[in-house]
């Protein structure tokens, strides 16, 4: 009778997935350095090198609502326009593909200088994990922000052998960071009890205009022999391509431990492209490096 009743219950479902074969179009506009965009078709697999690059197509920039300007192609799937980004640009990206296809995205690249100083009571010397780092933001009531930390560790193992990696974990007491990514931790790290995967998330919605000081402090080991604190201020669809990239990715920490498995948060990865699949985004950084001894 159970065998019977699962069997009786189980019904062909035809999920409206993107459709294979889509124009992928992928860039981060930075100002101050010239613009690029990458596009290649869609494709079921994960080998990036079984892509197709999308070639032959026209690809032109529409700086503002006046300037246009054309892309040359580079190879690769590689595009890139004669044209250096500056800030609080509205840059739109418009595709015409040989098969006649369009395709467009558009972004707003954030200011250069936004405030943000970065500072530790220790900077040299031997580290000591109490220390923390202090965010200090002064935010311009006049545009829409989205700030992000990340921390660029460089560390040397018994061995001598270097390497670089994000880190894994960055604990604050904040009440303006972003909740997605978060884990409590009634242990505490040092006096930190909140626990964020890789980034913290801060939405300038929550002090527009003010003067903020927000202390964190990256998961340390014996290893680390240099913090290279990044603050990335994104535009609104990098921010929120980034916010749907990681949560997709810990999805699996929300998937019901007694079987049948349930995804209680459907996962989505954000996109910004008309007619098409990818990202264009844009941002400006800030970072500040700590070493040890």
């Amino acid at each position: 009778m159970v065998i019977f009743f699962f069997h009786a219950c189980i019904v062909d479902v035809d999920p409206k997935l993107p459709r294979n074969n889509s124009v992928v179009l992928n860039g981060l506009i930075i100002p101050g350095d010239s613009i690029a965009v990458s596009l290649f078709r869609s494709a079921t697999g994960t080998d990036t090198s079984e892509f197709e690059f999308v070639e032959n197509a026209d690809v032109t920039l529409l700086v503002g609502s006046e300037k246009t300007v054309a892309f040359s192609y580079l190879g690769n799937g590689v595009y890139r326009a004669d044209e250096v980004a500056t800030e609080l640009t509205r840059y739109k990206v418009i595709i015409i593909t040989s098969e006649n296809e369009e395709i467009w995205a558009e972004t707003i690249t954030p200011e250069i200088k936004f405030g943000a100083v970065l500072t530790s009571a220790i900077t040299s010397g031997s580290f000591d994990n109490t220390k923390s780092i202090t965010l200090t933001i002064s935010d311009n009531p006049d545009f829409k922000n989205f700030y992000w930390i990340t921390d660029l560790q460089y560390n040397i193992t018994p061995d001598s052998v270097s390497s670089r990696n994000i880190c894994p974990a960055l604990y604050t007491n904040s009440e303006y960071a972003d909740m997605f990514n978060e884990t409590y931790d009634p242990s505490g790290y040092g006096k930190y009890f909140f626990e964020y995967n890789s980034f913290m998330h801060f939405q300038d919605f929550a002090f527009s205009g003010e003067t903020i000081a927000i202390e964190f402090m990256p998961v340390q080991n014996g290893s680390v022999k240099q913090d290279s604190i990044i603050v990335f201020n994104f535009d609104e669809h990098y921010s929120n391509y980034l916010k749907s990239k990681l949560i997709y990715e810990q999805g699996g920490e929300r998937i019901s431990s007694n079987a049948p498995p349930i995804n209680y948060i459907p996962s989505f990865i954000y996109s910004n492209v008309h007619n098409g699949l990818g990202i264009l985004g844009s941002y400006t950084a800030v970072s500040k490096c700590f070493r040890y001894e």
